[in-house]
């Protein structure tokens, strides 16, 4: 039941509903998940890569662990009011009332899995503190550039009240996602010297972890 405040001659929500009305495009789906899984495609030769030079296919657990973020997507949805519109959306999965799209896991396995591998690579080559915020930056620029297009295309929203919205992308939001693959490489670099063996697996359920700290 949807708590409200009661003011003189108005009842006001505490929690808004996530809007009705919309629907997501068939074309732009297509299209948006080309170009997210090219973007992973990127990513995966480069972990394999690493993987092969290394011996060690932890660059790929790192990849993975980013796909499996998406879990903690809808809880994100749900305190921050993000809203998907489930008309017409290839849907994935849904959890608490949040349908989540098929294309959410190629956003997560690269923006989060991709930018943490390298960042973690950055910080293996003695990345400095001056670097790292750099990274940051760039992340939350790459963030702006993947919500914005979409947004506009109408495949999702964001509702309620909203700060810093100078377009259809709440501007903080990105201060919060260009976070995780910081804080997912700076845990792969500093767990390193114990992910031995049986040990990397410990990286799958650790970036879905991060995740929900981060947020």
């Amino acid at each position: 039941m949807l708590s409200v405040a009661e003011l003189p001659g108005r009842v006001i929500p505490e929690v808004p509903y996530p809007p009705v009305g919309g629907a997501m495009s068939y074309q732009w789906q297509v299209v948006f998940n080309i170009g997210l899984w090219l973007a992973v495609a990127f990513f995966t030769v480069m972990a394999v890569r690493q993987w092969r030079k290394s011996g060690s296919p932890l660059p790929v657990l790192v990849l993975i662990g980013g796909g499996l973020c998406m879990f903690i997507e809808p809880i994100v949805d749900v305190m921050g009011l993000c809203w998907f519109w489930p008309e017409g959306q290839f849907k994935l999965f849904e959890t608490f009332g949040r349908p989540i799209p098929n294309w959410m896991l190629p956003t997560y396995i690269f923006y989060v899995g991709g930018q943490a591998l390298y960042t973690w690579q950055r910080l293996e080559k003695g990345e400095t503190m001056l670097g790292i915020f750099k990274l940051y930056a760039i992340y939350m620029v790459v963030n702006v550039l993947l919500e914005e297009p979409p947004l506009h295309m109408g495949l999702y929203t964001y509702y309620g009240a909203q700060p810093l919205q100078l377009g259809l992308f709440p501007m903080w939001w990105m201060f919060t996602n260009a976070a995780m693959p910081i804080v997912m490489g700076a845990l792969v670099y500093a767990l390193k010297p114990h992910l031995v063996g049986w040990k990397m697996l410990i990286v799958l359920p650790l970036m879905p972890m991060a995740d929900a700290l981060i947020n």
